[in-house]
């Protein structure tokens, strides 16, 4: 840097070129955050509604960013009881109050959730469960194949039953009365 001095004369005076070491210290943040958790009931949901709750975590170097949490959804079909391959996890929605209800699942399908956050350097974790929510809101029916209906007939009759669930969790048994 070059300086100048300005005297009562109003006459530009060079000074000596000085030369200014500037030190900058820093912490380098690698560190992505930890200690979150999230959270839902593993099982049938006999409803259209998935409450999660979750945990942030914490981050010790440069401080959550809270702006970047999000849940993250997964989703597959539902067959009698079964879930099958899961889709990749996908953005459900920007979060960062520790609880949300996903109110857009569909009967026949299983859930996972997964949530994720950054730190202000975008370090990212991603906090996951082992729990599958499988939603199935349909009752099963079953039907037969009986044609007298109403009218009494001499011979023994071969009556097969079908049970048929459109829900995905499958048959546990069927009684016929």
């Amino acid at each position: 840097f070059e300086t100048a001095k300005r005297d009562n004369s109003s006459q530009n005076r060079t000074a000596n070129v000085d030369h200014i070491r500037l030190t900058i210290y820093y912490t380098q943040d690698i560190v992505p955050p930890s200690g979150g958790s999230i959270s839902y009931t593993n099982g049938y949901y006999n409803v259209l509604s998935v409450p999660i709750t979750y945990s942030i975590g914490s981050d010790a170097g440069s401080g959550l960013n809270l702006a970047s949490g999000k849940i993250q959804r997964a989703f597959t079909t539902l067959t009698n009881g079964i879930c099958g391959t899961y889709s990749n996890f996908s953005d459900l929605v920007n979060e960062y109050n520790g609880s949300y209800t996903d109110t857009s699942v569909v009967s026949g399908n299983c859930y996972k959730y997964q949530y994720q956050i950054s730190d202000n350097v975008n370090n990212t974790a991603t906090y996951e469960s082992n729990s599958e929510a499988k939603i199935d809101t349909e009752s099963p029916t079953t039907t037969d194949n009986f044609t007298n209906n109403d009218t009494w007939v001499a011979s023994n009759q071969t009556i097969t039953l079908t049970p048929t669930d459109t829900g995905g969790s499958g048959i546990a048994s069927t009684k016929y009365c």
